[in-house]
């Protein structure tokens, strides 16, 4: 068998050729993917599945909630845990700070993503002409220097930010969840623009912008106006929302209002709490909805009051 799957093996008394039956290579395409990775990736499968199954039997908290519940909590469970971070503040020098400008910028990734295509497509190629594989080391070096120029520019406008910017312990399990952890770490990656300083607290009249500048499914588009008034969100004194009271609201609208889960809101909003004192010290004092009311009763006093006036005035 071994003899018969010989790439360069010719006929009878022939000398081999470089690649003669090609069509071998077909053989061990296939038993990689159905030998290794599928019958791997589904034993791999089975066991998560049975742990998971194993799990929520013993855990016991989920037995007597419905699917939708069920997402529903789970979802509070993932945003309880989570709290806005500070972005990484751009360098006081002129020349890292036009660095970090450089590395920030989202054309900046979609070119590296681009060479590492290329390079892939480079890697791939072969051929046993000298030439062909003189200029294809040639263009794997020209990759090497692009990408420890990457390397350079981001260890110089990120500085140790580079080391822990990203999380690379990160390991999901995915689901047919409408809301998963990357849209709540998208939301408060977002939220960092509009609240550079971290103190889990924006301005009303950033609300609009903030809502329209999120990614799906979270994101409510212009003109959204009315719809944040309807979601009746607590202010704070200086007319500032706080992020959890934000996130709520728009998890709820992704997920649906449920009469029996508010008893869960709290719990999740204590554990948040607990984690973030500076919630606790800024007590609500209005919401949208009645900032809203206020501001038309103001309107209709105010043109009760000039109407008198000038009648007034004509008598």
């Amino acid at each position: 068998m071994a003899d018969e799957l010989k790439f360069d093996k010719h006929k009878t008394d022939l000398q081999p050729t470089f690649e003669y039956r090609v069509y071998i290579y077909i053989y061990f395409v296939v038993f990689i993917i159905f030998g290794s990775f599928f019958m791997l990736n589904l034993f791999i499968g089975v066991v998560i599945n049975n742990f998971n199954e194993q799990r929520k039997k013993l855990g016991g908290k989920e037995l007597f909630l419905t699917q939708d519940q069920k997402k529903y909590y789970n979802a509070l469970k993932k945003l309880g845990s989570k709290k806005p971070q500070k972005p990484i503040p751009r360098p006081l020098n002129k020349f890292q700070g036009f660095v970090f400008d450089i590395v920030s910028h989202q054309a900046f990734d979609i070119a590296i993503a681009i060479f590492i295509c290329l390079n892939m497509i480079a890697m791939m190629a072969e051929n046993e002409d000298e030439n062909t594989k003189t200029i294809l080391m040639q263009i794997n070096l020209v990759f090497i220097l692009i990408f420890t120029g990457e390397f350079i520019l981001k260890f110089l406008g990120l500085r140790h930010y580079y080391f822990t910017n990203e999380n690379f312990n990160v390991a999901t399990e995915e689901s047919a969840e409408p809301l998963s952890d990357d849209d709540f770490d998208i939301f408060y990656e977002i939220w960092g623009k509009f609240d550079p300083k971290a103190t889990q607290f924006i301005k009303y009249s950033a609300l609009s912008d903030f809502a329209d500048a999120l990614a799906e499914p979270l994101r409510i588009p212009k003109p959204n106006h009315l719809e944040l008034i309807a979601m009746d969100l607590p202010m704070v004194s200086g007319e500032k929302i706080h992020c959890l009271d934000i996130l709520f609201a728009f998890t709820k609208r992704v997920l649906g209002e449920y009469g029996d889960m508010d008893a869960l809101r709290v719990q999740m909003e204590e554990r948040f709490m607990a984690a973030n004192p500076s919630k606790t010290s800024c007590k609500p004092i209005t919401t949208t909805l009645r900032r809203k009311q206020e501001e038309v009763s103001a309107i209709v006093i105010q043109r009760a009051v000039r109407s008198y006036l000038l009648q007034c005035s004509v008598k």
